[in-house]
């Protein structure tokens, strides 16, 4: 699997490996749960990454929204 995340440089971009370990196969019957509640039963698929220390990388949900307030 291939994955582009967000990073901490707009002009950057990281290559993932790894695989999917589990699809929220309830948002089939509920994808409203994706906006009502994304951290918690709104939870898109889980993903085992080869390199744990890729994470690292993310951007938490404070950094995000300030880089999309930057344009």
């Amino acid at each position: 699997m291939r994955w582009s995340p967000p990073s901490r440089s707009p002009t950057s971009a990281h290559r993932w490996r790894g695989s999917v370990a589990a699809v929220n196969s309830e948002l089939d019957q509920s994808p409203e749960r994706i906006n009502e509640d994304c951290y918690g039963e709104g939870w898109i698929v889980e993903i085992d990454v080869a390199d744990a220390a890729a994470v690292d990388k993310l951007l938490d949900p404070d950094q995000y929204a300030e880089l999309i307030a930057q344009g």
